[in-house]
């Protein structure tokens, strides 16, 4: 059968959110190079689920001045993020993902996904 004819499927799902967000959060994406601060919001931290506000370089700042913007985000945007990365067969930084084994190249995709829409970076 060739790539042409090859047939797929989605197949949704369902883990624990709380072992996704410490996953995700806590694997290290943070020393990325787009990243350049993280506020977490009522008490959240990298392994309590919540909401955070990320500031980030704009890849479009045609100026070269690096513009720092902000954007806030949750555990359904990183969740939207994986989602994709795994639908389009992502294999940032050569690996494929594993939402229980990230590193922080896979954590810090899922993060340029929910803030950029692709991987820019790596």
């Amino acid at each position: 059968m060739s790539e042409q004819d090859t047939q797929y499927i989605t197949i949704p799902m369902t883990i624990p959110a709380e072992d996704f967000w410490s996953n995700t959060m806590g694997s290290g994406w943070e020393h990325g190079y787009a990243w350049v601060d993280i506020k977490y919001l009522d008490g959240a931290s990298w392994d309590k689920m919540g909401r955070f506000v990320i500031s980030y370089l704009d890849h479009n700042d045609d100026e070269g001045d690096e513009k720092v913007l902000t954007k806030e985000l949750g555990v359904e945007d990183l969740a939207k993020a994986y989602a994709y990365a795994v639908s389009e067969n992502y294999h940032h930084c050569g690996t494929r993902w594993d939402w229980q084994d990230q590193d922080s190249c896979t954590s810090d995709g899922i993060l340029q996904i929910a803030v950029y829409g692709e991987v820019i970076y790596g």
